[in-house]
């Protein structure tokens, strides 16, 4: 059927009329062209937008990855690091307490000199009181104690000595003798009634005696200037020096028993520091040590040993024997015991202000020590 738009018009006409109608449709195509070519736009830009976040996200992994990486590979070293310094410490640390307590094994020998033992003990808390161990810590405390009594001892040695040098006031020849006889025989008295137990009438008649030789020292060293101010020093400082020592005796034991488990205890009662003087004897067990000389300038003490307590004479010697701070100790075995024997100090001693004193450490043990 003809289009009723196309009825009277000319060939031209007609021509120009379907060339409006393709136009109108080239135009409706390219609307629609332009619509795809919007929504391709659309979606390319979405799709930009997507990649680039994509590739945002991306980076940031990768960074986080590297970081992590390195993060990782820091904590490893420092962990390695960390190991090793812990490793070389603990070598360190293992090494170091080995020392202290082979020091302490050194320096806790029998041999070893007050001044020697003093500057050990009182160190120990400074080179070794970084190991808090219980055994340290036990070990240390009775280093203080040996510390404090050496560092009274030496106090004490002090004092005695300025006593000594202190200008002595004029004393008749006839007058030390009377004093020096009065105490020689109240030190063996005082030695006999050790060996005395219970009441007896031999123990009544020393006692009696002991306290009429006292009376007499007493009178003789108040005609001295001072004389009874002086002995009642002197009397003092050998009670600190005797208290000081026997202090350090017992610190001593306990500190080499803990260090060497071997170590065996002494016997009761010892080790004990005691005095005497030139002549006078001492008793231990059953035995006496008579001091047969005295040299403080090359200190030095010549002793006898008895083996007997009997005051006159020496029955059954076991030996004689020069003393020096140096030599070590002598040592000499009696019914299954090993005694050791050292100088300990010269100085003054008990009341008789007027002579010199040698201080002497006696040790017991029931085996034998190398």
């Amino acid at each position: 059927m003809t289009n009723p738009e196309y009825e009277g018009l000319d060939n031209a006409g007609l021509e120009k009329l379907k060339l409006i109608e393709e136009l109108k449709k080239m135009k409706l195509e390219r609307q629609k062209l332009d619509k795809d070519m919007a929504t391709y736009d659309e979606r390319l830009n979405i799709e930009r937008s997507r990649i680039t976040a994509d590739r945002g996200r991306f980076r940031q992994e990768t960074v986080r990855l590297v970081l992590i990486a390195l993060v990782t590979a820091g904590i490893g070293f420092l962990v390695n690091f960390k190991t090793e310094q812990v490793k070389s410490e603990l070598t360190t640390n293992a090494a170091d307490y080995n020392r202290c307590i082979q020091d302490a094994k050194d320096n806790l020998n029998r041999k070893i000199s007050d001044d020697s033992l003093r500057q050990f003990s009182c160190s120990f808390r400074i080179t070794c009181g970084n190991h808090r161990t219980d055994y340290i810590k036990g070990l240390q405390s009775t280093l203080d104690t040996i510390c404090r009594s050496l560092s009274a001892k030496q106090a004490v040695r002090s004092r005695q000595e300025q006593q000594d040098t202190a200008t002595r006031p004029t004393v008749s020849p006839q007058l030390v003798q009377k004093i020096d006889s009065a105490d020689v025989q109240r030190n063996h008295i005082q030695q006999q009634l050790k060996t005395l137990s219970g009441n007896s009438p031999e123990k009544a008649i020393l006692l009696k005696r002991n306290d009429s030789l006292k009376a007499a020292l007493d009178f003789l060293i108040s005609k001295i200037p001072e004389g009874t101010q002086k002995a009642a020093a002197s009397q003092q400082l050998t009670a600190d020096y005797t208290t000081q020592s026997n202090n350090t005796n017992t610190a001593l034991e306990k500190a080499r028993k803990t260090v060497d488990s071997n170590n065996r205890v002494q016997d009761s009662g010892y080790p004990k520091t005691s005095w005497f003087k030139k002549n006078y004897f001492l008793v231990f067990d059953d035995f006496k040590i008579v001091l047969t000389n005295i040299d403080k300038s090359a200190g030095r003490i010549g002793i006898l040993i008895c083996g007997s307590t009997n005051p006159i004479g020496c029955e059954d010697p076991i030996g004689s024997v020069n003393l020096t701070y140096n030599s070590g100790p002598f040592t000499f075995h009696r019914n299954g015991f090993q005694y050791n024997i050292k100088l300990d100090h010269i100085g003054t001693g008990g009341i008789n202000f007027l002579t010199l004193a040698a201080y002497i450490t006696v040790e017991k043990y029931n085996i034998d020590l190398p």
